[in-house]
């Protein structure tokens, strides 16, 4: 892993602040050949993201500038940018490199629970409760965990966006959720792969009522297996034309 803090290379003493401080955002991506999808809106979403936290935004050249340089350094990696400030009100930025991630060709079984994040709409760095419902998932032998409202609506998982595809047509749950990046391209870029997309609420009651359904993350498209004891039925061809309508995704040079 390598790791710069404000575009210089992190030091133990810098790290202290990040490390010790659970208030922030950040927004992650996956770079090829130096690479990414959707920068753009990558770039929209901490500026917007710090405003709310903090009052005022970010500037967006020396984001991207220090996205780049850690893009130089190794051009195929994910990505992980987190914001903070420090107590003197001083902006920082800290960048983490890890190596590529690729979305798992296995489709996902997921364990629903009551739960939906604070600020959903933010990336933010309060990610106790996502990996504690992640683990309990995975010791009742799920791949992760579904969240859902107390009325039952289906909302997301703990690091993706959930979809479901009925007739065809690609159906989005309204319930809180962060409106991911990946969402956000695969929205605009569906129907003109002749999915027709819609939002509407998905109670988890009826998740029996779709063909299949998938989960979208900067990592990719993955297909769902199972809900619960609702098994899908394998394989989806809608799923398969929603991987290829993400894999013709464009590539922004950073």
């Amino acid at each position: 892993m390598k790791l710069w803090i404000d575009g210089e290379a992190a030091t133990v003493p810098g790290l202290a602040m990040p490390a010790l401080m659970n208030y922030g955002h950040f927004t992650a991506m996956q770079i090829r050949h130096g690479a990414v999808r959707g920068l753009a809106n990558h770039l929209r979403r901490v500026d917007a993201a710090h405003r709310e936290l903090y009052g005022h935004g970010l500037d967006s050249d020396l984001v991207r500038s220090r996205w780049a340089l850690a893009g130089r350094q190794q051009p195929d990696a994910y990505l992980r940018a987190s914001f903070y400030e420090t107590p003197d009100g001083q902006t920082h930025d800290f960048v983490a490199l890890r190596p590529p991630v690729d979305p798992s060709v296995v489709p996902q079984r997921l364990r629903s629970v009551t739960y939906v994040r604070a600020l959903p709409h933010i990336k933010h760095v309060g990610t106790f409760p996502l990996i504690h419902y992640g683990l309990e998932a995975e010791r009742a032998g799920f791949d992760d965990a579904l969240f859902t409202t107390g009325q039952g609506e289906v909302a997301e998982t703990t690091i993706a966006n959930i979809g479901f595809v009925r007739g065809g047509r690609v159906v989005w749950p309204t319930a809180p959720a962060l409106h991911g990046i990946a969402q956000q391209l695969l929205e605009a870029a569906l129907p003109a792969g002749g999915l027709p997309v819609e939002h509407a609420p998905v109670r988890l009651a009826d998740v029996a009522d779709f063909d299949s359904a998938f989960m979208v993350n900067s990592i990719g498209v993955a297909g769902v297996a199972q809900i619960d004891s609702h098994r899908f039925p394998q394989p989806s061809a809608t799923v398969g034309a929603v991987i290829a309508v993400h894999a013709e995704l464009p590539w922004d040079r950073l």
